[in-house]
């Protein structure tokens, strides 16, 4: 009999707060992406007169704005999603302009690529960017209702998908991810579910129905995989991110536990008239859940980072486990589900 190791889930522990409503820094973020070091760029929707691109520290250091608002080269629209390239250069997708735009982690405008339109290689509100092993650029070519993939310098490979809600099918998808065996996740935005496709686009399952119960979603915005296999789903308009196991089951529902910022406490600290006004307002049940998180994303050290739009804020947790003892396949059979991982 086969003998096996699975993972123990002990539970997620928050972390921390960064940003927040009213606190500067952020104001409309919509995605994150990290780099080994613990650099973030923040992609913002403000009027991007600071820019849209903010860049810091996990510790919170500010270390660089860019990317004011418009569409010469340097600047952005509409920005939707981010990722950083193997060589630590971040990619930016614009879904009013069209174009996958490229930075250097200081600011600097590399290049961009891209052309309007509908044809293979052309683009229509290009949302979720992720790379593959391959160091391939994977595109949700969100208004064409199809995955799209492309060479670093944007020479197209090939896509999967059309409008509809069969297999295979997708209706204005958004969020994206590969897995460490370079399968790829799709946040099917219109259909409510995710769906998962092989390095080359072959249809594999789907996850969720429309609905607010475990396992049901309401505009799924965003997917991340962990190193374990479990789906994070940054289940919009349910205010929640939920977790599902490697066979779609569900496991956890996270509904937020936001804290102040090391930069709200630094603004409180220095107005003490502001911070009493704010503390008599705001109530800390109500302040700390998810308001639309729009984004989640899995860093190099497994931290989980759910971006929320409204409140202008990042909210990290970690997931607790460790390896189980060895198991034989009857062993497993007889283990609660909520805990084999």
């Amino acid at each position: 009999m086969t003998a096996e190791q699975v993972l123990i889930r002990s539970g997620w522990r928050y972390l921390k707060t960064i940003g927040a409503a009213g606190f500067a820094r952020y104001y409309l973020p919509v995605d994150v992406a990290t780099r080994s070091d613990g650099t973030m760029a923040v992609i913002k929707r403000q009027d991007g007169s600071v820019g849209h691109i903010n860049v810091n520290t996990y510790d919170e250091e500010n270390l660089a704005t860019f990317a004011k608002h418009g569409t010469e080269e340097g600047q952005l629209w509409w920005p939707c999603c981010a990722t950083f390239d193997s060589n630590g250069l971040l990619y930016v997708s614009d879904e009013k302009t069209n174009l996958i735009n490229l930075f250097t982690i200081d600011g600097q405008f590399v290049s961009r690529w891209g052309t309007n339109g509908s044809n293979p290689g052309q683009l229509n509100g290009p949302s979720g960017i992720v790379f593959d092993p391959d160091d391939n650029l994977i595109i949700s070519d969100h208004r064409n209702h199809r995955i799209q993939r492309f060479s670093k310098d944007g020479k197209y490979i090939n896509s999967w998908g059309s409008f509809g809600s069969g297999e295979s099918q997708l209706d204005r998808p958004w969020g994206i991810t590969v897995d460490h065996q370079g399968d790829v996740y799709v946040a099917d935005w219109g259909n409510n579910r995710i769906q998962k496709f092989s390095s080359s686009g072959e249809f594999i399952r789907s996850y969720g129905t429309f609905g607010s119960g475990q396992g049901e979603f309401n505009a799924p915005s965003s997917v991340a995989v962990d190193m374990d296999g479990d789906i994070y789903v940054s289940d919009w308009m349910n205010n929640r991110v939920q977790v599902l196991g490697t066979d779609g089951r569900f496991v956890h529902t996270f509904i937020g536990d936001a804290t102040l910022s090391k930069w709200a406490l630094e603004v409180l600290k220095s107005n003490h008239e502001y911070a009493s006004q704010r503390f008599i307002a705001k109530d800390p049940d109500e302040e700390r859940v998810f308001k639309t998180p729009v984004a989640v994303k899995i860093d190099d050290q497994g931290r989980i980072f759910v971006v929320e739009s409204t409140v202008s804020r990042i909210q990290v947790y970690e997931k607790l486990g460790y390896p189980s003892p060895v198991f034989t396949a009857d062993d497993l059979n007889s283990l609660p589900r909520k805990f084999a991982g």
